[in-house]
């Protein structure tokens, strides 16, 4: 349950907020969500009992299956988020 309650919140956020963004779904269930906004670039891991978000700075920084916070509870998670994002408007 956690993966879609998290899944459905962020695709609501990010739509109601017209911030473009684009899904990558796994045979494991597993989803990756990667994220423009104001130039910058996110990577949200939806994974089995955690989600996982991480701020692309550089190309150098690369991607790897370690994210930069890791939550396993939504509300936290939720206020990471819109946190992250309102910082760079």
């Amino acid at each position: 349950m956690f993966r879609q309650d998290i899944n459905d919140y962020i695709i609501s956020f990010l739509m109601s907020e017209g911030i473009k963004h684009e899904i990558h779904e796994f045979p494991s269930g597993c989803k990756m969500i990667d994220i423009w906004h104001n130039k910058e670039f996110y990577c949200v891991q939806i994974e089995e009992g955690f989600v996982g978000f991480s701020h692309i700075k550089t190309v150098a920084d690369g991607f790897d299956t370690n994210p930069d916070f890791k939550f396993t509870d939504l509300e936290t998670f939720k206020i990471h988020f819109e946190k992250a994002l309102a910082q760079t408007t």
